[in-house]
């Protein structure tokens, strides 16, 4: 499993290190906020934001460090490639981190996540005050109350969403961490 162009085998790409880096912060994190009884952090913004900035810095990260070892030769396909491998790996062992909680550690944490849900979502639904019909309101709120937080069936099927949404931002990303230089088996235009 090594690619032709450049002889790297995919178990020795940084990318793969990277996105195990970045699951394991994330992993320990959701298992101190879960310690610290400050679950409802999790579903906080500012959660949300710091979580998705990790995942990118991972993605950076790889994608320089990738195309140090690369050259010319990591074009901007192999850059999309790593933010995605970075991705799946981390998002992953997030996923991992809570199947564990919800059906190991503490099978109550379900209702609990639940419960936060129901309190934010309420929340914001004061905020927006009349913005939304009361029909609609009323059907997320028993949307939430029938989900089932911890079921692995669903936390499982929810991770290609979650790379795929996390994902956006790496056509982007890839542009920033490609190589600009053009390969000499690239370069024809200077060639004789």
């Amino acid at each position: 499993m090594s690619d032709e162009k450049t002889g790297l085998n995919l178990w020795k790409r940084p990318a793969l290190t990277h996105g195990f880096l970045t699951g394991a912060v994330i992993f320990m994190i959701k298992f101190t906020l879960y310690t610290l009884e400050h679950w409802e952090l999790r579903f906080a913004p500012s959660y949300q934001f710091f979580s998705f900035g990790l995942l990118m810095l991972g993605v950076i990260w790889a994608g320089v460090t990738e195309r140090r070892m690369l050259g010319a030769h990591f074009r901007y396909a192999q850059a999309l490639l790593s933010g995605l491998v970075v991705l799946i790996v981390a998002i992953g062992l997030s996923v991992t981190s809570e199947l564990l909680l919800y059906n190991a550690v503490d099978t109550s944490l379900s209702e609990q996540t639940k419960s936060i849900m129901l309190e934010n979502t309420a929340k914001g639904f004061e905020a927006i005050g009349s913005a939304m019909p009361d029909k609609s309101k009323d059907e997320i709120m028993q949307a939430i109350e029938k989900s089932e937080p911890g079921n692995p069936v669903e936390l499982i099927a929810g991770w290609p969403m979650q790379v795929l949404l996390n994902g956006l931002f790496l056509f982007l990303v890839a542009l920033w961490t490609r190589s600009k230089e053009t390969p000499a088996s690239q370069d024809w235009l200077s060639s004789e």
